[in-house]
């Protein structure tokens, strides 16, 4: 019987160090998609939430990595300047001594974890308050920013020449978020929120997605649905206008069949969104649009 158990649990070990040695090599795998910062002094958080814990900030032009997309919210790897923290109790000299230690944004309990260290993993001190210790950030720390702070550039690949300054320039993420107006009460034709109940469906192949994970996130948008009379090199004659500040918001998927009758119309769409390459507003995959009833 021991010797069965010993064997099962060998075993268990090997496949876990195959599947890390596997999702490793993915990673590695996975092209780097790199973010240049365009602004001063922009927060770094714990969380994709205005509310969240800043646990530091980046100046203009500092480059950084990005990991995922959820929504209005860039995950990054995090700097190596920022500060994380660590009970004393649980290091033994640069090494932690229990299984699975928090990491915090601050020198208390009440502070947001942001990664775990296990036993024997080392740390990199730099500074101490009470019995709490000051650390460089573990390897897989992330954090978020705010996609309005981000610029992409466009990750290279073997034989494509380096991109020159002219095309980083029209490369951002996304214009700067205009201050939030007030929505009108609105009665609108049909609910949405029934609409979609299944995962995301693959994007359509026409599209050059920027390969991060959070692609296909559902999401909503207001605003007046405008088009081109010819779609020129955009992903799409049709995009969502913010009606107060005269900016694009999105560009919509042409495919969706009845997008053209609400055309100079005040509607809500809720579908699967997309970040392109070289683009700097994503496109939705309409899944429901409703006009909305001003009466």
């Amino acid at each position: 019987m021991m010797r069965t158990k010993r064997k099962l649990n060998k075993l268990c070990v090997l496949l876990s160090l195959g599947m890390g040695l596997l999702c490793s090599a993915l990673y590695a795998e996975r092209p780097k998609v790199e973010l240049l910062v365009q602004a001063d002094n922009v927060n770094l958080r714990a969380k994709p939430d205005m509310d969240s814990e800043v646990v530091g900030q980046l100046n203009y032009d500092s480059t950084v990595i990005a990991v995922q997309l959820i929504e209005d919210w860039v995950q990054i790897e995090a700097p190596a300047q920022i500060d994380l923290w660590i009970h004393g109790d649980m290091l033994a000299g640069d090494k932690v001594k229990k299984t699975r230690v928090n990491v915090r944004t601050g020198p208390g309990i009440n502070y947001s974890v942001m990664g775990s260290l296990n036993r024997n993993e080392g740390v990199v001190r730099r500074g101490e308050f009470n019995e709490w210790v000051k650390i460089a950030p573990p390897r897989d720390t992330r954090v978020w920013i705010h996609r309005q702070f981000l610029k992409i550039l466009k990750p290279e690949t073997p034989g494509e020449p380096a991109a020159t300054e002219a095309e980083l320039t029209n490369t951002a993420l996304a214009e700067p978020l205009p201050g939030e107006a007030e929505e009108p009460e609105v009665k609108v034709i049909q609910p949405v929120k029934e609409a979609i109940k299944k995962p995301a469906p693959p994007a359509p192949s026409k599209y050059d997605l920027i390969p991060l994970e959070g692609q296909g996130s559902v999401v909503r948008q207001i605003g007046r649905l405008e088009s081109y009379l010819i779609a020129s090199e955009s992903p799409s004659k049709y995009f969502l206008v913010n009606p107060s500040t005269g900016k694009t918001v999105c560009f919509l998927d042409s495919d969706f069949p009845p997008i053209k009758k609400y055309k100079h119309k005040r509607v809500i769409v809720q579908g699967y969104q997309y970040w392109l390459q070289g683009e700097n507003i994503p496109v939705i995959v309409p899944q429901a649009i409703v006009e909305i009833n001003k009466d």
